[in-house]
């Protein structure tokens, strides 16, 4: 998959997860998000591959960076687990939870492909 491909898909699923709660349902919340992890996981590996060949300093922060992401990524499927596991009627409130999570893989992800951007910058031969 195409960086660009997986971009617009990334940003596809970012609008569907950003849905008015109660204009989807909880299976419909969890496919979404589950969708949204499989993409962000392959924006992941992806960025891990691009990582090796980036410079020593740079390979260094992007690592650190990536084990951020990571983390950040099993919370948010820990909290789609919990939003998974609810009742009907208490869902919306663990919704917000994983959306919180999310907006914090979005943010560790930005960070961590400023660090790669810095590169370009730096350790030129």
């Amino acid at each position: 998959m195409t960086n660009g491909v997986l971009f617009r898909r990334a940003s596809a699923l970012i609008l569907l997860l950003h849905v008015p709660v109660f204009a989807m349902t909880k299976d419909s919340y969890i496919k979404k998000a589950n969708q949204e992890l499989q993409v962000w996981n392959a924006k992941v590996d992806e960025l891990q591959k691009r990582s090796e060949k980036a410079g020593a300093w740079t390979r260094e922060e992007l690592e650190r960076a990536l084990r951020t992401v990571r983390h950040n990524l099993g919370i948010f499927q820990q909290k789609v687990t919990d939003v998974q596991g609810s009742g009907e009627s208490g869902w919306t409130t663990l919704r917000k939870n994983a959306d919180e999570a999310f907006r914090d893989v979005k943010h560790a992800y930005r960070e961590a492909t400023s660090d790669l951007k810095k590169d370009k910058h730096k350790e030129k031969p």
